[in-house]
């Protein structure tokens, strides 16, 4: 299996074809990433359609000094911003987390919805960290990248997040 920065210099070389193979393998979890920012399915499609198209209209000018896949998230996320932005009504931080359909009811076990829940009523810092480093298995660094901070202050976060989900998880349990 050829790495994402190999097929990323295919394509700058000329080779169209490839960069379908690259949004193939990325297209899910690009998909669930950008859902937890925008809570819409049909919006965090077209996100992440933008953001391939985004890609491939610069490649030429991508480098290979972080993965692929941070360089993807990176975009992902900018753009989930700009539409939150341009929802002049909606406040981030206000967002429940989409109440589960049912495939997703049965794509997961209890354990994972009730982690989903919590992480709702984490704020967006930590939310997007958290995520990032347990569902995506992004290093610290590729998430210091992504939010713009130091590989300290990720760590930082990730520490309190996880302490915060502790205590929401005890208190949701004593209900």
């Amino acid at each position: 299996m050829i790495d994402d920065n190999t097929i990323m210099d295919l394509i700058k070389s000329g080779d169209k074809k490839i960069f379908e193979e690259l949004v193939i393998r990325h297209r899910l979890k690009a998909l669930r990433f950008a859902q937890k920012y925008v809570k819409d399915e049909f919006i965090a499609e077209d996100i992440i359609q933008d953001s391939f198209a985004l890609i491939y209209i610069k490649r030429m000018s991508y480098n290979n000094k972080c993965s692929f896949k941070t360089f993807l998230y990176t975009v992902i996320r900018n753009k989930c911003i700009d539409y939150l932005r341009k929802q002049k009504t909606v406040n981030i931080d206000d967002i429940k987390l989409r109440t589960p359909s049912a495939e997703d009811i049965v794509m997961k076990n209890e354990d994972r919805l009730f982690v989903t829940e919590l992480l709702g009523k984490l704020n967006k810092e930590y939310k997007t960290a958290l995520y990032l480093y347990e569902y995506e298995n992004m290093s610290y660094k590729e998430i210091a990248t992504i939010m713009i901070k130091s590989v300290g202050q990720v760590k930082i976060i990730i520490f309190r997040a996880r302490k915060k989900l502790q205590k929401l998880a005890r208190e949701d349990y004593r209900c």
